[in-house]
């Protein structure tokens, strides 16, 4: 009966037994006053461990809330995250459409630009032997001298140049001045 009433938190009693015996306590050490040290022992070890399991309990409640709590923001956080991924996708795939556009127009200009090139060889070959041909007075001889051609469509000196824009900036470029016609000796 004593280790009943150490181990209890609380005694309940009939009426009856209240009034049948008057005057008497309750407790553990009430009916084994020997082990009367024993019994106040074991009520302590047994109130801190209630008290270790109520923090534990206590604990275990508060995680469990952060826990619910956390998995409610970190919902909300997928959530937010799913949208910018389905945003990102949509601009990645944008992009992606205009670079594979910008590339197909990047090797139609290449192919252009050497078709280009390859006609721009074309006519200057055509004209470099009209040119030839004309500097020879129309004359049927071989088309050998091209070194020639090139002195005639090469570009002109750029002292040349710069004197052919004083000129034409003149008040008239009609009557060149004298200095203008040293320079052209000297070009």
């Amino acid at each position: 009966m004593g280790l009943l009433r150490a181990c209890a938190d609380a005694v309940l009693l009939g009426v009856g037994t209240l009034r049948a015996t008057p005057g008497h306590q309750w407790t553990p050490e009430h009916i084994y006053p020997d082990r009367a040290e024993s019994f106040a022992e074991l009520r302590n070890d047994l109130e801190r461990k209630r008290d270790d399991a109520k923090r534990k309990e206590d604990q275990v409640r508060h995680d469990l809330d952060l826990a619910h709590a956390s998995e409610t923001e970190l919902e909300k956080h997928l959530a937010q995250i799913a949208s910018d991924l389905v945003s990102r996708q949509a601009d990645a795939s944008d992009a992606q459409s205009d670079a594979d556009e910008a590339a197909a127009s990047v090797v139609r200009i290449t192919a252009d630009i050497a078709g280009l090139k390859v006609e721009l060889a074309h006519r200057k070959d055509i004209f470099n032997r009209r040119a030839v041909m004309a500097y020879m007075g129309g004359q049927g001889r071989p088309l050998d001298d091209f070194a020639l051609a090139g002195e005639l469509l090469s570009m002109p000196s750029e002292a040349r140049l710069r004197r052919h824009i004083r000129l034409c900036a003149s008040a008239n470029p009609w009557l060149p001045d004298n200095e203008g016609a040293d320079n052209e000796s000297s070009a």
